[in-house]
């Protein structure tokens, strides 16, 4: 579970450097998220709609 987490807030970490407009990158509150597959360090994907309706946490930060 532990590197499920770790792989999901480096995927969104990732997403949130991707070139492009920021204002493109943007989501509405309320909406759904990209549809984004996170691939353990074990072997097993998971894609994020396998886990609607349940809670996700994203840990986002930062060392400079």
């Amino acid at each position: 579970m532990r590197t499920l987490l770790l792989l999901a807030v480096l995927t969104v970490a990732g997403l949130a450097c991707a070139p492009g407009s920021r204002e493109d990158a943007l989501l509405a509150v309320g909406s759904a998220a990209p549809d984004v597959t996170l691939q353990r360090l074990d072997g097993p994907s998971y894609p994020l709609s396998s886990l609607r309706g349940k809670t996700v946490l994203l840990n986002f930060w930062f060392h400079g």
